[in-house]
């Protein structure tokens, strides 16, 4: 069965969740190590190659998946003979992070940002039969759009990142915040995820989230494993690839201002930083990127 590319919004517009299936046939492509501020779970149907993380390449096969955190680098650097089929889905920590304090248990409220050392990344077919049934529960309400699909959607990934945790290893060390800290760390990303074209200083942020500047950083870094500019550095950088990718002839200078640059030598210096090219390397090359 094929899975056409789905998304889930929010009221006002933001994308909270994408599922979508991809093919990569076995020739020579681009391959980058990159990252980006959404968990990424895939989803292996058919095929074979290997997926590199930063401890080195893992090979796959159909029916294996593989859970990356946010911000955490990764890449696909081969593809088998037969191509490689699978299922992407990205969603935004704050759709699973809601407010509410029986979300997470507070050990636990960092799992979109940082998992264990120890845990592999890739869980063979073998032993991810329930992830993958999970899995595909959430495909077909997304698919379908049924009444209250969004709260089913949601209370699915739950159960999915619970499953992580029990069985497969995937919780990390405390974060250590409090719910009042966890809670205004939310609201400070969700600012940054609405002002991307606007100026944005710490002490803005820190006000939004409630605690100083000096602690605000603190915790950000500790519970994210980024720091809140390298955050925004990665939002804005996500948006800016939304708009070289969307088929219009916006300008390089166009894409920098409306993504929060001053200038394109800053937009060039950020954009490489996070995908390990520049804008317009970006642009060239989009139709061989992973």
């Amino acid at each position: 069965m094929d899975y056409p590319n789905c998304q889930l919004l929010s009221p006002t517009g933001d994308l909270l969740l994408r599922m979508w299936q991809v093919f990569l046939p076995p020739r020579n492509r681009v391959y980058r190590q990159h990252s980006h501020t959404q968990v990424e779970i895939t989803l292996f149907l058919e095929g074979s190659g290997t997926y590199g993380t930063i401890n080195g390449p893992q090979p796959i096969e159909p029916g294996d998946m593989v859970v990356v955190a946010s911000g955490e680098q990764h890449s696909i650097p081969t593809v088998g003979d037969n191509g490689l089929t699978m299922i992407n889905m990205h969603f935004e920590p704050r759709f699973l992070l809601e407010s509410s304090k029986d979300t997470f248990t507070l050990e636990n409220r960092n799992l979109c940002f940082v998992h264990h050392p120890e845990f592999p990344v890739r869980i063979p077919a073998a032993e991810a039969g329930e992830l993958r049934q999970i899995y595909l529960q959430i495909a077909e309400e997304l698919r379908q759009e049924g009444p209250e699909y969004a709260l089913c959607i949601r209370s699915l990934l739950k159960l999915l990142m619970i499953c992580l945790i029990r069985k497969h290893g995937y919780a990390a060390d405390s974060s250590s915040a409090s719910f009042s800290q966890f809670s205004g760390i939310m609201k400070a990303m969700a600012h940054m995820d609405s002002h991307l074209s606007e100026r944005l200083t710490l002490t803005d942020l820190a006000a939004v989230a409630g605690i100083s500047p000096n602690y605000f950083s603190t915790m950000f870094k500790r519970f994210c494993n980024m720091s809140p500019w390298e955050y925004l550095s990665a939002k804005r950088t996500e948006k800016a690839i939304s708009l070289i990718l969307d088929g219009s002839d916006h300008t390089m200078l166009e894409i920098a201002l409306a993504c929060g640059f001053n200038n394109t030598a800053n937009f060039n210096k950020t954009f490489r930083r996070v995908t390990g090219v520049t804008p317009s390397v970006y642009r060239s090359t989009a139709d061989i990127l992973p």
